[in-house]
């Protein structure tokens, strides 16, 4: 008889044990599509973290290093105004003194003067070749620096991305906004030798601007990314940089001497 209770008991110590181990197989095989999900949300957060942190040094570095390009040129360019000052003073002196040597009959001297005039006339339009030479070379860091910039973040995503999503990421919205040229005026515009001079709000007109956006499930395997609607949703991103003066405040008197500028990253809205 002592057997025989043993024995019932084993039995429903089996049953039991049994019956608990169904129930946490059956609580593991609900729980393993969320855990997946949870997981593989996770790593997609990773790596689009990884991805967004790498186009961002990107497009801070290349900009700010555009950004110091054109300010070498722009450097270069208000270099030249003092020359072209000196050379419109000195048509106007050469001007009056060819009228007074007119009046007192000098040929000998008006011929000396014409000379000196043309001189004067070559070395003034060596001055302007210069200055359509750097603001040409201005534009063009300006104008060909961002778009390069473009298909390099667009790369970045694209080498991250699963196979399905990688043919989508040339053409992501990726938006560019540029100055196109350096905002500067001239002045004395009808004169041989033009001065240059920043314009107004020179600093938000040279502001260049880089946006993109992204989405999560790109970083997931195909299933998943469907499963998981929430990681559909966009995210904006991107970078600025502009050039801030740096002039000291002895030297705001003077504007065509001693300003200084520097390229500064800036807040993007």
């Amino acid at each position: 008889m002592i057997i025989s209770k043993s024995k019932y008991k084993l039995n429903d110590f089996s049953r039991g044990f049994r019956q608990s181990t169904g129930f946490s197989t059956v609580g593991i095989l609900i729980l393993l599509p969320m855990l997946l999900v949870i997981a593989f949300s996770l790593v997609g957060m990773g790596i689009t973290l990884k991805v967004e942190s790498q186009a961002q040094q990107e497009c801070r570095m290349t900009l700010l290093s555009m950004q110091s390009q054109v300010e070498h040129e722009l450097q270069n360019l208000l270099h030249i105004n003092s020359f072209a000052k000196h050379s419109r003073q000195a048509q106007t002196v050469l001007k009056w003194a060819k009228g007074l040597a007119a009046a007192l009959m000098q040929p000998e001297i008006v011929v000396l003067l014409n000379r000196l005039q043309k001189g004067i006339r070559m070395f003034q339009k060596f001055l302007v070749f210069k200055q359509k030479f750097h603001l040409q070379k201005a534009k063009l860091i300006l104008m060909g620096t961002p778009q390069l910039l473009r298909m390099k973040i667009a790369k970045i995503f694209h080498d991250n991305a699963f196979y399905y999503a990688q043919n989508r990421w040339p053409l992501y919205f990726i938006k560019v906004k540029k100055p196109g040229r350096l905002r500067v005026v001239a002045k004395n515009k009808k004169s041989d030798s033009p001065d240059y001079l920043p314009q107004t709000n020179f600093e938000r007109g040279m502001t260049t601007e880089i946006r993109w956006w992204f989405r999560i499930n790109d970083f997931l395997p195909l299933g998943f990314a469907k499963l998981i609607r929430s990681s559909n949703y966009k995210i904006n991103s991107g970078c600025a940089a502009t050039l801030i003066e740096t002039t000291p405040a002895s030297s705001n008197q003077q504007p065509n001497k001693d300003r200084q500028w520097t390229a500064q990253l800036k807040m993007v809205k």
